[in-house]
């Protein structure tokens, strides 16, 4: 054993030292750790003189071996023969041994093995190694130089060498569930690796996988076979060698083997001896073993389970089954019934085995009678077999038998595992992190989620984390399902544990972190950065919530009172030294830490992992719940601190979402999305992130599979977004709308429909619904049916027409979206007419009033409440309402679904709101239902709700419990009270003008109006004679280009990013921007010239005549409005795009030819600007037909005006109008062609995409055109500077009385986004209503995967294939039916042959007998009766053949009740004490009823 442990080190030390992969440290490397064995003494054998003991004859050995072999036996014989034979023999030194007569040496046989026979010759690797080599040294040689995955299970499989065949149901179950096993949980297959027995149907089974395309999953196999056994091994012969191995003819009698070519991996044992088993199974056992107790799995937790699978065997595989499950550490077994030999009395005697661990003796004796007839064994060594047979199968618990026809029948798989959660002493967490690694939910599902087992939260929170990282999307289901409350479970800490974990798929997400921020090398992914990542892929000003101001600020409070929590750890470590702290900080945590390379933090998580008075995995501490915790009573400072888990996501699955799209997980995403609120949403944005992903990975120059996989990810997601769409409008249409409309706090306060244009998502909008609800937008309140445009005309130039249109009611407009400012001064104009009229509780709610806030969900930041700014009272806005049409507005609620109208009174006592403080510290929560709901309702982190010590808090507490409940009466008195049906309001003149001119219909004709009286000027002003000084319509004009410029100006700064260099690509992405850009700057430099002297009044008119040109394109952009001018004008912008292309070809080509031409007829020019446009001038017009005939050939045929090389210009001409004419035009008119097919057919659908940008353009356009939109202009700059606070204005507002608030809303003053802004009960109704439809479009998915072509084919295929199983069964069962048959009727012939004879002798004795004895007769006076005398006898006959027929039957039955094979305990009779038959199998489903009465008449018979 020290030898071992030496050695153990030295390679060790030679494992550390090497760690190339290249081929000389390769060679190094195996030369240095792996030996193998030499016979070092030749001794003979008492059995042949001529062998030495370890199977080799004499010149077979080396020269040392024999000289040494010679000089212990000169030495033993000669001079110390008598002295030392007792000595000697008691030590065995004249045996030959492995231990004394061995030598290691450095192994010389490694390399690959190419198996030929085949198409192409099977590659596997191969060494010669010791039999008791280190098993880490092997374990780094199949990992580390072989590259092979590690095992997360081991599966040996032992059973027959020789060759036997399986019956073919019981051979299939058999490979397709030894390859189901090992290709879902990555497990080794470990063999013996010979040609015969039981590994060809390994090999079988392998080669089928391989054959198959549908598993693509390697099968890790490895053969451990006897060095001195193999056929040919001189041929293995050779470092880092190349054997060309053929299999020759296999001889029964040979005792060598061959190697069988499935295997990829091949340890070739060597004792030293030549042609003796049993190296193999050492070594075999050894790895086995290390692997089991050293070896663990890849994410940290248990050790890697061994099972060993037993397919039909002899004596020793009894005997090896006996080991596995009686050594410790125990190993469970498989046996497979049904497979011969060994198996079936395994399995047999298993069935039929007695609680004291013995057979009945009927049983036994011929169990005991079949061992000696199968294994020829005699009685005494069937006597010790039988013995390790039942000690192998009282251990139970470590025993599974596989019987085809069972619960699992046709689960070889399923028989393996759950032999490993049965045999191992497993808890019923670590039984599912077990299958987790497997991947294995059917076995989670069925065998560990009993109904009986209470989980602890914080185990499966650890399962989930793993189940997420590893990409296990049907565990995390299989949670989900079982308890899982992913709001408890997911936190900061974690979700950035899961960005930061190595394991998944390749992604990009470091690429375009790189791109947004500066990393290091041991750089981790913070939620802030992530933030940046997604407003860089989404674009289109869209903010993430990861990068506000109002997260950033929980993220340092978070990062903060974790150090903080660590440090009061310390403290309590420190006032408590006898307290042993070192077991609670013990926890071994399994995944990757979230936190930095700080150890506080990593102690901190783990201590709260393993609390002992922990209630939930704790990581987040309250800063104010540790400032006020007492220090005396340890145990309850633990408990405290373990309450808090710090703040957590309201919406987690959104989180989850946007970490499996970012990190490539396309189904874990998708099950994200199945799950949780905002589904829709949800769907917009994976699909915008996938899109914009395989962009980033396109331009990055990855792999081109990448790049596909997230565009059909995108696609997948866009059709899932259109398909919930579409299921809700046909649901129901106007909470559709609502849902399309209503805004996405934690989406960056965007909408589904914006979404959905951030995302490029053409069909969405596209949609009847999205266009429904753009087409209503476009109207404002008016409801015009026809001749729209005609009426809005006539209502600007005709003013009091407007009062003649049609408006929508009151309780229409009151659920019309809105913009940010549209419902700031609603909720401003319904507060202060409320607090007017409600002065009779204006003592009882002043209190609660004073620090409270609108309860809307739009209204209000995430952390906190700010009050609006209205500039009612300082400047009229088109913005502005009535404040008595507001108060009633807000005194009604409109159900969407029905015509009827309840009337509600919202008074100010009802909006509730609390600072950022109190949400953090204390946070209320209103009680409605038995659900609590917090009352900052658009918190995307929620803290846990603190428990306050204070008498203060407790008290604010109180309050706003009774409160609540005077709510809550209220709400029940309005409930209470009749629904009260009234007829729709009509609005007042006074509304009907404000909603006239908040159209966007009227923006648009307002501007398209002024737009043609200042072409028409311009035009005027072109065309006539440019006088001295500008005429007044010149400077009108140059006003109206100045207010123009300036409102670009404002669309610019007004735009949704925040940064200026995002604002300004997020303003000339759109191509009419910058024109109007180009238009306003050139008429500004050409009107300056004109106005600047006189010499530059004719190039300021150059400049603007010029200019014009861009300013009447610029009408294309009102016509866009058309649908059909605008499904033209967008074929025209791509073909233009398009166009670009061929210009460059046109460009090289004029160039190729005008080039040598002017340069040939023209040698004598001087340099000049004007040589270079004549390079170009004549070519460009010989592509239109005008070839220039007089200046073709300059030369006469007189020779005059010949210059050098005139005959060349010609032939390229013809050159250049070939190419150019034929070829570059036609080119052009076919990719014309192309763009008007392909854009025809979706022209409609990229017009009905840009109507949103146009319906959110006029929508934010002031109604005012240029140049009165200066007043508009100015109106803005007043309210930035309020908001700004510049000058100190508002404090100078508070003193002149104008405004009251102090608390201002600054992030979405200049928001145009048309929203609903909704309080949080009609937000969860809407979430409501989302699920509902979810739930609806799931089925239909199902419905129609189900009834889909590819399904229904599939379903077919599985059934012919179950058709023909059963058809076989039934052939296999009918030929035993008619053996059976046979053998009864060939007996029953028999017997009544033997009958009949018996009776023919008995009717012959009874006519002899009476002539033999006939004075007997007559002195007994009795006489024989003959016919008395055959009934006894027939009766006795009958008697015998129902035993016969009984034990026949009985044998037959237990046949037929394993439909699906047989075995060879089939013959044993099986009685019980009552006379009935027992049997393994319940073969009710094999005899009819009828067949039953039959046996249970002949059982009362007998």
């Amino acid at each position: 054993m020290v030898k071992m442990s030496l050695h153990s080190m030295t390679l060790n030390s030679y494992l550390n030292e090497s760690n190339s992969d290249t081929d000389d440290e390769y060679t190094f490397t195996i030369d240095k750790i792996f030996n193998k064995r030499e016979c070092s003494k030749y001794i003979k054998t008492l059995k042949e003189s001529q062998r030495c003991g370890c199977g080799r004859l004499e010149n077979e050995h080396s020269y040392d071996a024999r000289r040494n072999g010679k000089i212990l036996a000169s030495e033993t014989d000669i001079e110390k023969m008598e002295e030392n034979w007792n000595k000697n023999y008691m030590k065995g030194s004249y045996r030959w041994s492995i231990k004394n007569h061995t030598e290691l040496m450095p192994t010389d046989a490694y390399g690959t093995i190419e198996f030929q026979g085949g198409p192409r010759p099977i590659k596997s690797q191969y060494i010669r190694l010791s039999f008791d080599s280190d098993c880490a040294s092997i374990i780094h040689l199949l990992e580390n130089i072989w590259q092979i995955p590690p095992p997360k299970l081991v599966i040996s499989i032992h059973g027959g060498t020789n060759n036997f065949n399986l019956q073919p149901k019981l051979a299939r179950i058999f490979r397709n569930g030894l390859i189901k096993a090992a290709s879902t949980t990555g497990a080794w297959i470990i063999t013996s690796g010979c040609d015969g027995g039981v590994t060809k149907h390994v090999a079988a089974a392998i080669e089928s996988c391989q054959n198959s395309n549908r598993n693509k999953t390697k099968i890790i196999s490895i053969g451990i076979a006897p060095w001195g056994l193999l056929k040919r091994r001189e041929d293995f012969i050779g470092k880092d060698h190349t054997v060309l191995y053929r299999k020759t003819g296999n001889n029964m009698k040979s005792r060598f083997i061959t190697l069988n070519n499935r295997h990829s991996y091949f340890l070739l044992t060597d004792n030293g001896t030549v042609g003796k088993w049993g190296s193999e199974i050492i070594l075999r056992r050894r790895l086995e073993t290390y692997i089991k107790e050293r070896q663990t799995l890849s994410n940290g937790g248990k050790t890697i389970p061994v099972v060993c699978a037993i397919l039909e065997g002899g004596t020793f595989s009894i005997r090896t089954a006996l080991q596995y499950v009686t050594t410790i550490p125990k190993t469970p077994v498989v046996v497979c019934d049904g497979s011969g030999r060994a198996s079936d009395m395994l399995s047999f005697a298993h069935h039929y085995i007695q609680e004291d661990g013995k057979l009945p003796e009927i049983l036994r004796k011929q169990l005991l009678s079949l061992i000696e007839s199968v294994f020829q064994l005699t009685k005494l060594e069937a006597e010790h077999l039988l013995k390790d047979l039942l000690e192998c199968v009282s251990q139970k618990e470590m025993l599974t038998i596989f019987r085809s026809g069972g619960e699992h029948k046709n689960d070889f798989d399923h028989a393996i595992l759950t032999a490993l959660l049965k045999g191992y002493d497993l808890t019923p967490t670590e039984q599912l992190s077990l299958a987790l690694s497997w991947n294995r939910v059917d076995i989670a599902r069925s065998d560990i989620f009993h109904p009986n087992i209470e989980w602890k939260m914080e185990d499966l929170h650890n399962i989930m984390i793993e189940a997420l990282i590893y990409d296990r999307v049907d565990f995390v289901r299989l949670l989900l399902e079982n308890g899982v409350d992913m709001q408890k479970f997911l936190t900061i800490g974690r979700l950035e544990e899961l960005y930061n974990s190595d394991k998944g798929p390749t992604n990009t997400l470091y690429y375009i972190v790189r791109d947004v921020t500066k990393i290091n090398h041991n750089y981790r992914y913070k939620l802030n950065h992530i933030g940046l990542a997604m407003e860089k892929l989404i674009g289109n000003g869209f903010r993430s919530y990861y990068s506000s101001d109002e997260f950033r600020k929980k993220y340092y409070e978070y990062k903060c009172s974790s150090k903080k929590k660590f440090d009061n750890i310390k403290k309590i470590e420190n006032a408590s030294p006898n307290r042993r702290l070192s077991n609670f900080f013990s926890f071994n945590t399994t995944t990757q830490e979230s936190h930095d390379d700080n150890s506080w933090k990593k102690k901190m998580k783990s201590a709260f992992n393993d609390s002992p008075n922990k209630k939930s995995k704790s990581v987040f501490i309250n800063l104010d719940n540790i400032s006020s915790m007492s220090y005396k009573n340890d145990s309850k400072e633990m408990s405290n601190y373990s309450d808090y888990d710090g703040p957590r996501f309201r919406y987690p699955f959104n989180e989850l979402l946007i970490w499996a799209v970012l990190t490539k997980r396309h189904e874990m995403a998708r099950c994200m999305w199945e799950h949780g609120e905002e589904s829709m949403a949800k769907a917009l944005i994976a699909c915008a992130l996938n899109r914009n992903l395989a962009k980033e990975a396109r331009e990055d120059y990855l792999d081109v599979e990448i790049s596909d996989d997230l565009k059909k990810n995108a696609e997948e997601f866009k059709h899932l977004s259109l398909d919930l769409l579409d299921c809700c409008y046909r649901q129901d249409d106007d909470k559709t709308l609502h849902l399309l409309t209503y805004e996405l706090k934690y989406w960056g306060n965007e909408t589904n429909i914006s979404l959905a244009v951030m995302g490029n998502n053409k069909q969405f909008l596209a949609h009847p619904c999205c266009q429904m609800l753009l087409a209503d937008l476009w109207h404002g309140g008016m409801r015009i049916r026809s001749n729209s445009n005609l009426k809005v005309i006539m209502g600007i130039l005709f003013f009091p027409s407007i009062f003649a249109l049609e408006y929508k009611t009151k309780e229409e407009l009151m659920l019309q979206p809105q913009t940010a400012a549209e419902h700031e001064n609603d909720v401003y104009d319904s507060s202060s007419s409320e607090d007017d009229t409600d002065t009779s509780d204006s003592d009882s709610s002043s209190s609660s009033d004073s620090d409270s806030d609108s309860y809307h969900h739009g209204s209000k930041s995430f952390f906190g409440s700010n009050q609006s700014l209205h500039f009612s009272s300082i400047l009229p806005s088109r913005l502005r309402r009535s404040k008595k049409e507001s108060k009633q507005q807000r005194r009604q609620s409109v159900d969407s679904s029905s015509s009827n109208i309840v009337i509600k009174k919202i008074s100010k006592k009802r909006t509730i709101s609390l600072s950022t403080d109190n949400v953090i510290n204390n946070q209320h929560v209103v009680e409605n239902n038995d659900t609590k709901l917090p009352l900052s309702n658009n918190e995307i982190l929620d803290p846990i709700t603190l428990i306050n010590n204070t008498k203060n808090k407790s008290n604010s507490v109180k309050k706003s419990q009774e409160y609540s409940s005077s709510i809550e009466n209220k709400q029940k008195e309005s409930v209470a009270k009749p629904i009260v049906k009234i007829k729709p309001k009509k609005i007042k003149a006074k509304r009907k003008l404000y909603e006239f001119i908040s159209a966007p219909i009227t923006t648009f004709w307002t501007w398209f109006l002024s737009y043609v009286a200042f072409i028409i000027a311009d035009i005027y002003v072109l065309l006539i004679k440019t006088e001295k000084n500008p005429l007044v319509i010149e400077y009108i004009l140059f006003i109206y280009v100045i207010v123009f410029g300036l409102e670009e100006i404002r669309k610019l700064f007004m735009s949704e990013p925040t940064k200026i260099k995002k604002k300004l690509t997020f303003f000339f992405s759109d191509t009419w921007n910058w024109i109007t850009t180009l238009a306003v700057a050139l008429y500004i430099i050409g009107f300056i010239l004109r106005v600047a002297s006189e010499s530059t009044v004719q190039s300021g008119r150059v400049i603007l005549a010029i200019d014009s040109t861009i300013w009447i394109l610029k009408i294309l952009d009102y016509l866009t409005i058309h649908p059909k001018f605008g499904i033209y004008i967008t074929m025209v912008l791509k073909m233009v795009i398009a166009m670009s292309y061929h210009i460059a070809l046109l460009f090289i080509s004029l160039l190729a030819f005008g080039l040598p031409r002017q340069s040939i007829f023209y040698p004598n020019e001087n340099w000049s600007w004007v040589l270079v446009r004549n390079i170009f001038y004549k070519p460009y017009f010989m592509l239109y037909g005008e070839v220039y005939a007089g200046e073709i050939d300059l030369c006469t045929d007189e020779g005059t005006n010949c210059v050098p090389g005139n005959f060349v210009p010609p032939i390229l001409m013809t050159i250049f109008l070939l190419i150019a004419n034929l070829l570059l035009i036609s080119m052009l008119m076919a990719t014309f062609n192309n763009i008007f097919n392909e854009v025809s057919c979706l022209a409609k659908q990229y017009w009905l995409f840009q109507r949103y940008h146009q319906v959110m353009k006029y929508e934010s356009s002031p109604v005012l055109p240029p140049p009165f939109t200066i007043i508009y202009h100015i109106y803005w700059i007043g309210k930035y500077i309020w908001y700004r606070n510049i000058f100190n204005i508002r404090k100078i507002a508070q003193k002149i009385g104008i405004v009251n608030v102090t608390n201002f809303k600054k992030e979405h003053i200049f928001d145009n986004t048309l929203k609903l802004f909704l309080s949080l009960s009609q937000v969860e109704k809407i979430h409501d209503f989302e699920e509902e439809c979810m739930e609806a479009l799931t089925l239909q998915q199902e419905d129609n995967f189900k009834s889909s072509t590819d399904t229904r084919i599939k379903n077919t295929s599985e059934n012919t294939e179950t058709i023909l199983s059963r058809v076989g069964d039934v052939v296999r069962s009918e030929g035993t039916l008619k053996e059976a048959v046979s053998l009864i009727e060939t007996r029953l012939n028999t017997i009544e042959v033997k009958e009949n004879e018996l009776i023919e002798n008995l009717r012959h004795l009874s006519e002899v007998l009476p002539q033999l004895f006939p004075k007997n007769e007559k002195n007994s006076g009795s006489s024989y009766d003959a016919d008395q005398v055959l009934d006894y006898l027939s009766n006795i006959s009958d008697h015998g053949q129902d035993y016969q027929d009984s034990c026949i039957r009985d044998s037959i039955r237990r046949k037929l009740g394993t439909t699906d094979y047989t075995s060879i305990t089939d013959s044993i009779v099986v009685k019980n004490l009552t006379g009935e038959i027992k049997d393994e199998s319940n073969f009710e489903d094999i005899f009819t009823e009828d067949d039953k009465d039959e046996d249970d008449s002949d059982v009362e018979s007998n």
